[in-house]
């Protein structure tokens, strides 16, 4: 069977998973931010879809996070550009473009495998 996917398998959390996410620039200046509980929902190698309890204006302005999260056991920080939001029960949900550095990319893909391996995320 040929596989003809255009874009990455996306991940969806069986229990999605509590994190801090920290601004790290917005419009290319740096920000000194405070971490923000955060929940991460599902995950692919190109981006993410992440509730924070901000309302964050990414239509006007260009805005780039940190993630630190915990996938299995090691900790693990993703850099990423907010693209898009959707209001979600008293917060939003931010769709995260990921910019991942060319030595760091076969990282997250084995983290998933691993999670995937113990039944914690499905593919969609």
């Amino acid at each position: 069977m040929i596989n003809r996917r255009q874009t990455p398998f996306r991940y969806v959390f069986k229990e999605p998973i509590a994190f801090e996410l920290r601004l790290l620039s917005i419009d290319g200046v740096q920000t000194l931010s405070k971490p923000v509980k955060a929940i991460l929902y599902n995950i692919s190698k190109s981006g993410c879809c992440v509730w924070l309890p901000l309302l964050l204006p990414i239509e006007e302005r260009q805005i780039e996070v940190s993630l630190g999260l915990v996938l299995n056991e090691e900790p693990l920080t993703l850099v990423g550009e907010l693209r898009w939001s959707l209001p979600d029960d008293e917060g939003n949900r931010y769709g995260i473009k990921l910019n991942i550095p060319e030595e760091d990319h076969d990282i997250l893909p084995r983290e998933l495998r691993e999670l995937a391996g113990h039944g914690r995320i499905i593919a969609v």
